[in-house]
């Protein structure tokens, strides 16, 4: 599993007032290619990392995912509040359908695959995911939530399959 995260906009820091997140507008979603440039260790993902990404492309504005090795899909959000270009935490959620996806070399069973992000109010992000591996690739709604502050802000459910 390559869970994906990338900021596509930097922004300054702005001084102490901390940051306060109104609204997450989904601004793209779909299959995707991209450049992986770095891995983080990242705890509560089932694979214990995520990937930074470059050079993000949308090419098919589709929920629908093929259920394949090597596919990529996901949003591109905006986050809106104040004050712009202080730095957040927004907590990304990938719901797996059941059985949900069994890590062979630990045996631990996701359903939930999620992760902290750090991201700058006033700016675009990606929440994506990959499949690197074949245990990964678990037919049914894949459903997307974006969360900040105990809110879910905004959701989006991809539909996994050979159609």
């Amino acid at each position: 599993m390559v869970l994906l995260s990338v900021g596509l906009c930097l922004a300054s820091s702005a001084a102490a007032q901390p940051a306060r997140i109104d609204r997450i507008t989904i601004v793209e979603a779909g299959l995707l290619e991209a450049r992986k440039i770095d891995q983080v260790a990242t705890p509560g993902t089932a694979s214990g990392h995520t990937s930074v990404l470059d050079s993000v492309v949308f090419y098919e504005s589709s929920r629908r995912v093929p259920a394949r090795i090597g596919v990529q899909f996901g949003v591109r959000y905006r986050i809106t509040g104040m004050p712009s270009g202080q730095e957040a935490t927004v907590r990304t959620k990938w719901l797996v359908p059941a059985p949900g996806m069994r890590n062979p070399l630990t045996g631990v069973v996701t359903r939930v695959d999620e992760a902290d992000e750090t991201v700058t109010v006033g700016t675009d992000r990606l929440a994506g995911y990959k499949f690197s591996q074949a245990w990964e690739v678990v037919p049914g709604p894949w459903t997307l939530e974006l969360w900040a502050d105990d809110r879910k802000l905004g959701s989006v459910t991809f539909i996994v399959g050979n159609d």
